[in-house]
């Protein structure tokens, strides 16, 4: 049974489990309900009311349709937290009860699946369906930034959780990853791609150049061997270019190479060469190998003795042919000969049969060659 601490002809003051604390003007069902917190002296800083689910803690009564009174309630699903909702008597029609900043003090705000979170007068839209997140703007476009202080800041878009996919830096660059690892950045000059560029058509301005290879391998050569032998990735490329650096013969020899054709290294008498000599003396017009030889013929007599620089240097363009024709080599070599004068040898060496080149091997007539040498090698698509 209510408790009543007072009662009059105007107002009623009652108290009981079933209701709470009520205060009344007016001692009918219809008349307004007031409640007031806080007078001039000081203020009432809590509140609690307790009430089951879906009951009514606050209701206004002061509209002529109850269709439009509304209540402030605990959910009809239940209490969960401290969770209210403030609705029309009916229980339809959720109002705004937020007027001023909302903090969540530490507590997860939860919004089931397919609800919305909804911006502005319907422009922003932001919910999970329980299978994929959706952002939807409905106006203008959709900006993401740092504030216009930042200097190094960076805006980081990860497709999976600890992995980069595009990295935005302030004042900086802008960044292209796969699968972590970055391919493309824009830089000052322009573009700085890592890797391979593949492109169905080019437009503008197309030179050929060697920046048209990129790099397919590299080897150092450990110590002293006996051949260096390097494989062509025909899959990727249709040309090469390789670039020998700094290598040393352990005596004088002469420099030799073969071809790999269907798998392996061509040993039978299948190659042609055609050279020319240019020395302090003179030009040397000799044809060392020629024609239907077993190996193809580069650099004569080189190497042997470091103090005097005879190492030699080789820059190689190689058509790789095709089965219904032969491949060879360009080359352009620069050394110090025995006789102590500096030369360079030019001119082709070729495979005389139809076969694609698969790969080149480097030797001497005799001895070893020497560690430290750089064997480069590009691919043109």
């Amino acid at each position: 049974m209510p408790s009543t601490v007072y009662k009059g002809d105007l107002a009623e003051v009652s108290f009981a489990p079933e209701t709470g604390l009520r205060i009344r003007i007016g001692t009918d069902a219809n008349s307004d309900v007031g409640l007031t917190v806080g007078t001039a002296a000081g203020n009432i800083t809590e509140l609690t009311f307790k009430a089951e689910v879906n009951d009514t803690l606050f209701q206004e009564d002061n509209h002529a349709n109850t269709a439009d009174r509304h209540a402030l309630r605990y959910p009809v699903n239940g209490l969960v937290g401290s969770q209210l909702i403030w609705t029309t008597s009916g229980g339809s029609g959720a109002d705004d009860i937020v007027s001023g900043d909302l903090a969540s003090n530490g507590n997860d705000i939860l919004i089931a699946a397919n609800d919305r979170a909804v911006f502005g007068t319907d422009k922003l839209r932001v919910k999970h369906t329980d299978s994929n997140a959706d952002i939807e703007n409905t106006t203008g476009n959709i900006v993401i930034k740092n504030d216009s202080s930042s200097t190094s800041e960076q805006i980081i878009l990860q497709a999976k959780g600890g992995e980069d996919s595009i990295k935005a830096v302030a004042d900086g660059a802008v960044e292209l990853y796969h699968n972590n690892s970055k391919k493309l950045e824009t830089v000052s000059g322009g573009v700085t791609v890592t890797g391979t560029l593949t492109a169905t058509a080019f437009s503008g301005i197309t030179t050929a150049a060697t920046s048209d290879f990129v790099q397919v391998s590299r080897y150092t050569v450990p110590g002293e061997v006996s051949e260096v032998e390097i494989d062509f990735d025909n899959t990727n490329y249709t040309h090469f270019r390789i670039f020998v650096t700094s290598q040393n013969n352990a005596y004088d020899a002469n420099v030799y190479v073969r071809f790999k054709v269907g798998g392996s290294y061509q040993t039978g008498n299948n190659y042609y060469t055609g050279t020319v000599k240019k020395h302090q003396g003179g030009f040397d017009t000799s044809t060392y190998g020629g024609a239907n030889q077993s190996y193809g013929y580069l650099i004569d007599n080189v190497g042997g003795d470091n103090s005097t620089y005879e190492r030699w240097a080789i820059i190689g363009d190689i058509n790789t042919g095709t089965s219904d024709g032969p491949g060879f080599m360009r080359y352009d070599s620069y050394h110090k000969g025995s006789s102590n004068d500096y030369a360079n040898t030019m001119g082709i060496v070729a495979y005389q049969n139809f076969g694609t080149l698969q790969g080149i091997r480097f030797y001497n007539s005799s001895g070893n060659l020497e560690g430290g040498a750089i064997y480069t090698l590009y691919g043109l698509k």
